[in-house]
């Protein structure tokens, strides 16, 4: 038994970080080094034992535990027999699409901290966001966007640091391990979201009586509930 297991092989404050990883990473999915503070969740994590007893209680449950001490992340995935979709409003669904794009840009371009995070700013974001925006005919306000970017800073995909005060510009990073959610080729998502929309504005003039509607929702696969 894991129980038997964690309290014949840890002390009592190894075990308190292996419960805090559990639980942080249940509930956020992913955890960065760089996240302030949980000193006993980055203890669990980094440390080969601890970390292999968490590896070994989320492969349980049918999770995979993946983490890269390099780029000091560590997040869990589910597995085929459980692959979940949860329901997002297509205004976040296009926030993470772009972020997930310009993650890649910004990689292939170099602009990627020792951590491979890549670095932007969110008044840049928002430029990118209304590019995509504008073609699927949505208006999409800063304050929108930096609501939907919570819940990815939740997740730890994303991460916005303090105002600065010259520019009124706020640093933003993006995490490595955004591409762990969206696995298929982004641009080609994108398209297929801006033509979605297209085609149902277009039902909406020819048939607004029966035209289906669904702007509310989207179903995409990001991994667990928040």
């Amino acid at each position: 038994m894991l129980l038997d297991e964690m309290n014949d092989t840890f002390s009592a404050d190894e075990q308190t970080g292996i419960k805090k990883a559990i639980a942080y990473l249940n509930r956020n999915q992913f955890f960065h080094a760089e996240t302030p503070g949980n000193t006993a969740i980055r203890r669990a994590l980094t440390s080969g034992k601890s970390r292999r007893f968490i590896d070994q209680s989320f492969s349980l449950l049918g999770y995979h535990f993946i983490y890269d001490e390099v780029q000091g992340w560590f997040g869990v995935l589910p597995g085929e027999d459980i692959a979940v979709s949860r329901s997002m409003t297509m205004v976040d669904t296009l926030i993470l699409l772009v972020a997930a794009r310009a993650y890649n840009v910004g990689f292939a371009d170099g602009w990627v901290d020792g951590r491979g995070n890549v670095e932007t700013s969110f008044n840049d974001f928002c430029d990118t966001v209304q590019s995509f925006a504008v073609p699927a005919e949505m208006s999409i306000a800063p304050a929108q966007i930096r609501n939907s970017l919570r819940d990815l800073e939740f997740m730890s995909l994303v991460d916005l640091g303090q105002k600065v005060e010259a520019s009124g510009d706020i640093p933003m990073k993006i995490r490595p391990f955004i591409g762990r959610i969206l696995t298929t080729d982004v641009s080609v998502r994108l398209e297929n979201f801006i033509n979605r929309k297209n085609s149902e504005a277009g039902a909406e003039t020819i048939a607004p009586a029966t035209a289906e509607t669904n702007e509310d929702a989207e179903e995409i696969g990001l991994p667990l509930e928040n």
